[in-house]
């Protein structure tokens, strides 16, 4: 089944719920069990606390989309309504949503491993991807701006990164590209935003950039140790690309922003072949002293949450703007926006 705004492919039928779905479709329906199944999930109680939440918020309701076991939730606030993602036999291992919140990957690591693409107005699977790491199953996904393609970690005992183009309904990734085992376990991807042939995965010891096109995968591990700068680093944590195309941040538990800059060839002869994933570091900025657990960004702001449960606003040249310090958390596992205008301000919203 095809995207119904992809321009490459056909679009879906005018007569699909999907293509006829809005954000409030899911919860129109009543989520009355069916007389037909004995067994029907009509509530989920917890969460998997690994995988990101998702804040997929509108301006009249609280929605969020988290994981539990084998399930994904959509969970409306709001209404105290539930609607659940379900089609795996093993317990999700990773999720990822596009830029507007329509479309939902969720991935896992069993004997039988699945990549399956939702609509998330609808909550209907729109294409599934069967056997895509079938030695060790998905450990990180990541979904382009555009929400095209998607790109997985493997869990392999020599990990593969694979870059799929769902939208064509192949089951066969575009292009891949093998790990050496000296990398670490890779568990951190990310797409770049404004180039979608860019890619950063990090492990604890180890990031690495990549670029690719229709037939190869090439990538870079710079060196980066404590004699480079003669600096404690740190493990990574997270990485997001800078808005400054050549450049790329990186986050340690040293509570420091790695700063990564493309590597320019000597001559300008050599320029027509600069390859974007070829970095250094070129500098480590210390933030702050407790571990840096998450970094994104939104809008032209630079967002990190720490062990110490404080989040943290940076504007484009690393400047703090604002540091939420006062609210009780405990380490930061993750952190998501909402795309639309907050609620205006009244004792029931307490924005």
């Amino acid at each position: 089944m095809k995207r119904p705004d992809s321009k490459e492919e056909t679009p879906i039928d005018e007569d699909s719920i999907i293509y006829t779905a809005t954000p409030r479709t899911a919860f129109e329906k009543e989520n009355t069990p069916p007389t037909d199944k004995p067994l029907n999930l009509v509530w989920s109680f917890g969460m998997n606390n690994n995988i990101p939440v998702y804040n997929l918020e509108d301006k009249e309701h609280q929605v969020l989309l988290y994981v539990c076991a084998h399930t994904a939730v959509i969970h409306d606030l709001t209404h105290n309504h539930q609607r659940h993602l379900q089609g795996h036999c093993s317990c999700i291992s990773c999720m990822c949503v596009s830029e507007d919140g329509r479309w939902v990957a969720t991935a896992d690591h069993g004997p039988e491993s699945l990549i399956i693409v939702w609509d998330s107005f609808s909550c209907v699977p729109v294409h599934t991807i069967f056997q895509s790491h079938p030695e060790g199953g998905v450990v990180a996904i990541a979904m382009s701006q555009n929400a095209k393609y998607l790109a997985t970690i493997g869990g392999e005992t020599v990990q593969k990164v694979c870059i799929w183009d769902w939208t064509t309904g192949s089951e066969t990734p575009v292009c891949a590209a093998e790990l050496k085992g000296e990398f670490g376990l890779q568990k951190y991807i990310i797409f770049n935003p404004q180039d979608h042939t860019q890619i950063i995965t990090n492990s604890d010891t180890q990031v690495i950039f990549y670029s690719w096109d229709n037939s190869t995968l090439e990538y870079a591990a710079p060196l980066l140790n404590n004699s480079t700068f003669n600096k404690v680093v740190g493990t990574f944590s997270q990485s997001v690309f800078h808005s400054v195309n050549v450049r790329a941040l990186t986050a340690t538990s040293a509570g420091k922003l790695v700063v990564w800059e493309t590597i320019n060839p000597p001559s300008i002869r050599e320029r027509a072949f600069i390859k974007p994933h070829n970095k250094k570091a070129l500098k480590l900025m210390h933030l702050q002293k407790d571990a840096i657990t998450v970094l994104t960004t939104h809008d032209r702001y630079y967002v990190t949450g720490g062990s110490r449960g404080h989040v943290k606003f940076y504007d484009q040249q690393l400047h703090l703007l604002n540091c939420y310090s006062h609210l009780n958390l405990t380490p930061i596992q993750s952190i998501s926006f909402s795309k639309s205008s907050p609620l205006p301000a009244s004792d029931k919203t307490k924005y």
